[in-house]
């Protein structure tokens, strides 16, 4: 299925009235806020598409996280308060299409926008406020939990960028 997906950044006039996923936040963005933030320099969201028909969005934005809230192993040496992050601020797959491994496809596409951001920029992390019932989603793909607290629907997780690049571009 995989095979055959293509990734495109959404772009004025797409029409987006048949993508609906099983979270109705998510509808919400998608058909309201995705061009809009787009258009405002806030986010990128990006169309996985199969025979022209979008089966999957994600969208990224820059981020930080606190170097508290992660294990002190993970960057022993930074100095500072805060790493550098790319996070994954939205990743929906159209309800028609799940269990296809679109969410595996969106996730690895992210890995490499995210390798390649780190060959302009400082970005160490990738960072996602993952829904409770999509946090072992998340955990497949080495992402740990934060240290903070949740108070919400959402758990902040983490992945260590330059120890996964280590691991798969090197």
């Amino acid at each position: 299925m995989t095979n055959d997906l293509e990734v495109f950044a959404l772009c004025e006039g797409e029409d987006l009235s048949t993508f609906f996923c099983t979270d109705n936040d998510l509808n919400d963005f998608i058909h309201n806020d995705a061009l809009q933030d787009m258009q405002k320099g806030y986010s990128v969201t990006h169309l996985v598409k199969k025979d022209e028909i979008t089966v999957g969005i994600f969208t990224l934005v820059t981020d930080s996280i606190e170097a508290k809230l992660i294990d002190k192993d993970e960057f022993p040496d930074y100095p500072y308060g805060k790493l550098p992050a790319m996070k994954i601020a939205r990743l929906a797959t159209h309800k028609e299409f799940e269990r296809q491994r679109i969410g595996k496809f969106m996730i690895n596409e992210a890995f490499i926008r995210a390798y390649e951001l780190t060959q302009h920029i400082g970005c160490c992390v990738i960072t996602v406020d993952a829904k409770i019932d999509s946090v072992g989603f998340y955990e497949k793909y080495a992402f740990f939990r934060t240290k903070k607290k949740s108070h919400s629907d959402n758990v902040t997780m983490y992945l260590n960028l330059v120890q996964f690049i280590k691991n798969n571009f090197e």
